[in-house]
């Protein structure tokens, strides 16, 4: 079972039966919304997911971090298949690289980029200014409501996955090796909590780009996470290992524990 876009997913049921299109989109609903625990929960994932359906544009675009330059770019996608048009969405002094870093290669400025649609928000990283951000996003016009704010500090963020119903994000540090989880509020109750790599693991060298899964259940839980091997910056013994595409079953919230999914572990 697997959902594709609007009105769209793929469902196998046994015995070789499949479904597609809106019905199979229905099941995958269903069975989301039984997988979650508690009412409250399920109440407020089909309330929000009701009101993502019902505001649906067909046509669409996305927020495109672009870090020589700092800038963050707005890409608006035609109708039909028209021509798209592209702007600088942002421009700001956190999202600038830093020329004059010791470090080989330059660490980036803006990098990774996620919207958090229940608040408006819209996170980014800054590599090179160790900086985890926010800005305020218009829900009429899509554009910037206010000047960006600091989340967090400190760390070499790369890219990340956001829970808002936790109220954090899980930030992959390329360099440190780690995937920390961060308060999605400035300020907020609890402090940035390394959940994996605390200790070095041979399976998580130069994480890099992180995503939730698709499967029910998978939001907030299981996030699938690219590594380079350390590639562009090797550990401390000077060795490359493999690049890794890992499966991590990450630690509920209080908990800093090695996530699951590394091969060789058991669930």
């Amino acid at each position: 079972m697997a959902t594709i876009g609007y009105r769209s997913a793929v469902v196998q049921f046994p015995h070789g039966v499949r479904a597609r299109g809106t019905p199979a989109w229905l099941a995958w609903l269903g069975l989301h919304l039984i997988t979650l625990l508690g009412g409250r929960n399920r109440i407020s994932a089909l309330v929000n997911l009701s009101w993502r359906y019902l505001t649906w544009r067909r046509t669409g675009g996305g927020l495109i971090g672009d870090n020589p330059p700092g800038l963050i770019w707005r890409v608006d996608l035609a109708a039909g298949g028209g021509q798209a048009t592209a702007r600088v969405w942002l421009k700001h002094d956190s999202m600038d690289y830093d020329p004059d870093s010791p470090l080989v290669p330059p660490q980036p400025g803006v990098n990774g980029v996620r919207y958090a649609e229940r608040t408006s928000y819209l996170y980014y990283t800054s590599t090179a200014q160790q900086l985890f951000m926010r800005v305020l996003v218009d829900p009429g016009t899509h554009d910037p409501a206010g000047a960006p704010e600091f989340v967090a500090g400190g760390i070499m963020a790369d890219d990340f996955c956001l829970d808002e119903d936790a109220g954090v994000a899980y930030v992959t540090t390329h360099r440190q090796n780690t995937i920390d989880r961060v308060p999605l509020q400035p300020g907020g109750s609890g402090a940035r909590q390394i959940v994996a790599g605390e200790r070095f693991d041979e399976q998580l060298v130069g994480p890099s780009s992180a995503a939730w899964g698709r499967r029910p259940g998978d939001h907030g839980r299981v996030a699938y996470v690219t590594t380079d091997g350390g590639l562009i910056a090797p550990p401390t013994d000077d060795i490359v290992r493999p690049a890794r595409l890992l499966r991590a079953e990450l630690p509920a919230v209080g908990r800093a524990d090695r996530p699951y999914g590394w091969p060789g572990d058991s669930p």
